[in-house]
């Protein structure tokens, strides 16, 4: 058995974070669910809780076809940033205050990912699930 290069268990770490990021958020959303529901917050803790239980099971599938070494975990994993990063600006300019200054957040944004294509298309990652697959 190979041990893990450097690139991939970056990436791991990477999914495991904004997958935990999304398990905080569903339970806050679980918890301060009345006080939500009090104060009419916007979009409401029901699409809080949605979102957040949909982005908790694509970041489990993504980590485990990472560390199962699945084919399609690369593709998987191209696909889930660029709908997450899509996702997250489509909901800042619908469902909350536009006054905020959006610039941090964007070159955060940017940076998420291309560190993520980098990784995901670093040779190393590459040799590593092109070895699982034989």
């Amino acid at each position: 058995m190979r041990k893990r290069p450097f690139p991939v268990t970056l990436l791991l770490l990477i999914v495991f974070l904004y997958t935990t990021w999304n398990g905080i958020r569903l339970f806050g959303s679980i918890k301060y669910w009345g006080i939500m529901i009090e104060y009419n917050a916007f979009p409401g803790p029901l699409y809080l809780a949605i979102i957040s239980i949909v982005w908790v099971l694509v970041g489990t599938l993504c980590l485990i076809g990472l560390i199962k070494k699945l084919p399609g975990s690369i593709t998987m994993i191209n696909i889930s940033t660029l709908l997450y990063s899509s996702w997250y600006w489509f909901d800042r300019f619908f469902f909350r205050n536009n006054l905020q200054s959006f610039w941090l957040p964007m070159l955060f944004s940017l940076i998420t990912v291309a560190i993520m294509i980098f990784l995901l298309h670093h040779t190393k990652t590459k040799n590593y699930y092109r070895v699982g697959i034989q």
